[in-house]
């Protein structure tokens, strides 16, 4: 499953919360990729 969140560019905070929501509190084993500085890909396996 792949999600994209598009978080727009600033000091990375939204991206940062939205990784550590999957990775500590969902506990989901995930990927990220960076396709474009606005754009945070999640794969989750």
């Amino acid at each position: 499953m792949t999600i994209t969140f598009i978080h727009g560019i600033g000091d990375g905070i939204l991206k940062d919360a939205i990784r550590k929501e999957l990775d500590e509190v969902l506990a989901l084993r995930c990927s990220y990729s960076v396709g474009d500085p606005a754009v945070t890909i999640v794969t989750i396996r």
